[in-house]
This record gives C-alpha cells, structure tokens and sequence, in this order.
C-alpha cells in the first residue's frame, strides 16, 4: 500500500467529473501526507481486497483497497485503488500504478 497516489475528494457527490485531483503519499509507517494528511491502517478481508481504516483530522473514513484495471488512465495498466467513506459521509477514492 505505501506509495503515492492520485487522489479525488469526492465530498457527497456520485462522480469525480469536475473533482480537483491531489496526490498523496501512504508512508510504511502508516502516515498520509499531501492532498491530505493523516494516519492509515489495512486489515486484510481475502485474497484479493483489504479493508482499510483513515483518520484525517476528525473524520474517520473505512473503505477497501484491491486492484483494478483501468483502461482510461494513461498508461492503461493495472492499479491499486482504495475507496472509502467518512462518517461525515464524504467519499474518497485513489489509485496508483500497481508495480
């Protein structure tokens, strides 16, 4: 999971059209810095996709995190992805090349 990240803050909408896109940056030790700072945790849910945990200030944001193809990012290529929701119902997505 650590690496950097493109990143949409889709706040309460349903698509990331006319969302600004932020990069972020997972660290090992479970921080996020850039477009949004805060501390991250991933519990694995099977094989393929992990449930992951963000807290952000006072928003915390559980989601999951498996990988993706994704035929519109240039390069097309597979990605991993992480969605997750806040408990002021915001949503969050990103994605990265899957290296």
């Amino acid at each position: 999971m650590p690496g950097k990240y493109t990143f949409y803050n889709l706040g309460t909408k349903t698509s990331a059209a006319n969302v600004p896109r932020k990069e972020v940056t997972l660290t090992s030790n479970h921080k996020i810095t850039g477009g949004m700072t805060g501390t991250w945790k991933l519990s694995k849910k099977n094989s393929t996709s992990y449930y992951l945990s963000i807290k952000s200030g006072k928003t915390n944001y559980e989601g999951v995190a498996t990988t993706q193809y994704d035929k519109e990012e240039k390069p097309a290529g597979w990605k991993v992805v992480f969605s997750a929701i806040g408990n002021n119902n915001e949503t969050i997505w990103c994605f990265k090349d899957l290296k």
